[in-house]
């Protein structure tokens, strides 16, 4: 963990000192739909807001900082048929993009903090392709929270992880 903040924090002192290059702010939200969990017990939708911030290093690569808040509703059945009928979580990620013209893709990776009590911190990870468009970006996205580290059995799905979200958003650029 130490690491991964010595990492985080060089990469953002590197981009905060670099005055040649463009830095952007986005406000985005985007609805995500379930992908695993075996089908029919997974049946929530999400619906996001968040905050993105991208510092060009190169012409066409960007980096990117993200942080926002999704709430799920619908139905969540665990292997011992409890039910969850809505949950949050709070991702916050970092990443970067490559841009070909207007068209764009990349992958962000970070924590998926628990935002609800029925839910845990878990690692996740979010590849993206999209396009941009004056000051509107639109994504289609993944967003991925695999099932990590040991865990007791008796923990929830959306406790230990192992569940995943296809979804759209869309951003607009505030600067």
């Amino acid at each position: 963990m130490k690491s991964i903040t010595i990492v985080v924090s060089l990469l953002f002192m590197s981009s905060q000192f670099a005055v040649a290059q463009k830095k952007q702010l986005y406000a985005e939200g985007s609805v995500l739909f379930p992908l695993s969990i075996p089908v029919g017990e997974n049946n929530s939708t999400g619906y996001g807001i968040g905050l993105r911030g991208q510092h060009f290093f190169a012409k066409n690569w960007s980096f990117d900082m993200n942080a926002g808040y999704i709430y799920f509703s619908g139905e969540v059945t665990d292997w011992d048929g409890n039910k969850q009928h809505h949950f949050a979580l709070i991702p916050i990620s970092i990443g970067a993009r490559y841009y070909l013209k207007n068209f764009f893709g990349g992958l962000n990776a970070g924590f998926a903090i628990k935002g609800s009590s029925n839910t845990g911190t878990n690692l996740m990870f979010s590849p993206f392709i999209g396009y941009r468009i004056h000051r509107f970006q639109f994504e289609a996205k993944l967003l991925g929270i695999p099932e990590t580290f040991a865990t007791y059995p008796e923990k929830t799905y959306l406790q230990k992880g192992g569940y995943s979200y296809f979804g759209f958003g869309l951003a607009y650029k505030l600067n």
